[in-house]
């Protein structure tokens, strides 16, 4: 038997008091137990110091380091992995909550399958109005290519990777400090593949000081230059910043460059299919996808307009019930607005 655990779990904390408590305790109440749990203090000014103090007195799994000064979450995430011990780091964050099972499902996975590196796992958004549904990461590799595209493929919270791996690609890249985990799985694609599991493994809590929220232009800026260099390596591609800000989050643009890029969602998508061979299922869902995304990539320009309609229209090749969802509210709003009884919100009257 190994004198070291095979799991290690690494933790920053920087100002977490409110909700550290169940956090640590949701790591602690693991089915799994041969995992070490390390928590990295990064320059708190409030109680987190005395509140991890207090926790680890009462359990010797917890493995403290205080910063002398608040480093960034990338310099913090690397020191814990050069402090851990463990075969698998398991990512979690100050604030989210881990189910019970969550550690000890994702060995299992890994000892079945060989050829993963990295694996995330379905979570549920923690709301102070309670649990959302679920939300689907997906979970085949090629799926994930494809997520890869549009953003970060998976929760980072709910993710476990193989420690050599993570060395191997160096780690996290202290010149992201906000879009790090996009940047690092990446990295990580390159070398391995990646996987999400079916299951249920965290619930993400959020509130106002999330930074994905509190600074979500900056976060959206470094996951765009990140994006582009994703669809550079998986399909040759050379976009703008601008271009890869619309393809990910919808932002507003001119006719041309959205028509461009509807049409380059779905040179993408049949890209992808022959690439990673996609079963019937997985085609399915990418295509429940794209028709979407091609959607919402054309959300600023007023429903009736030529690309509006071009949008539709491929959106509809993909998946016609989206498509039809998407739009029909739009032209009931179009419609009411046309015959004077409201404006259509974020509608405006000239084509952008």
């Amino acid at each position: 038997m190994s004198q070291y655990p095979r799991v290690s779990v690494v933790m920053g904390a920087y100002n977490s008091a409110p909700h550290l408590v169940a956090t640590v305790e949701s790591i602690l109440q693991q089915t799994y137990t041969d995992f070490e749990f390390i928590i990295i203090d990064d320059g708190s000014t409030d109680s987190t110091w005395s509140i991890l103090e207090q926790l680890a007195a009462r359990d010797a799994r917890i493995v403290l380091h205080r910063n002398p000064a608040n480093l960034g979450i990338s310099t913090t995430r690397n020191l814990g992995t050069e402090l851990a011990r463990g075969e698998f780091i398991a990512v979690m964050d100050h604030d989210d909550i881990s189910l019970p099972e969550r550690l000890g499902k994702q060995v299992a996975f890994f000892d079945l399958h060989l050829e993963i590196g990295a694996l995330g796992g379905q979570i549920r958004y923690l709301d102070p109005g309670g649990l959302s549904k679920p939300v689907e990461k997906m979970p085949a590799p090629g799926l994930i290519a494809w997520a890869m595209c549009f953003g970060m493929p998976s929760v980072h919270s709910a993710c476990m990777v193989r420690r050599s791996l993570l060395l191997a690609v160096g780690g996290y890249n202290p010149n992201y400090q906000l879009a790090n985990d996009y940047d690092l799985w990446f990295r990580l694609g390159q070398q391995t593949r990646l996987a999400n599991l079916s299951d249920i493994v965290l619930y993400y809590r959020r509130h106002g000081d999330n930074n994905s929220f509190r600074r979500y232009e900056e976060t959206a800026c470094e996951a765009a230059e990140i994006g582009r260099q994703v669809l550079k390596a998986e399909i040759g591609a050379v976009l703008s910043l601008s271009e890869v800000l619309q393809l990910q989050h919808g932002i507003r643009s001119h006719a041309t460059q959205t028509e461009s890029l509807i049409r380059f969602v779905g040179k993408l998508a049949s890209h992808m299919r022959q690439k990673y061979k996609l079963t019937p299922a997985e085609w399915k869902t990418l295509r429940r996808d794209a028709a979407y995304r091609i959607l919402v990539i054309a959300r600023h320009h007023t429903p009736r307009s030529a690309v509006s309609l071009r949008a539709f229209c491929l959106a509809a090749r993909f998946d016609r019930a989206v498509a039809i969802g998407w739009v029909t509210p739009l032209l009931q709003k179009s419609a009411r607005y046309r015959f004077g009884l409201t404006r259509p919100q974020g509608a405006s009257s000239q084509e952008p």
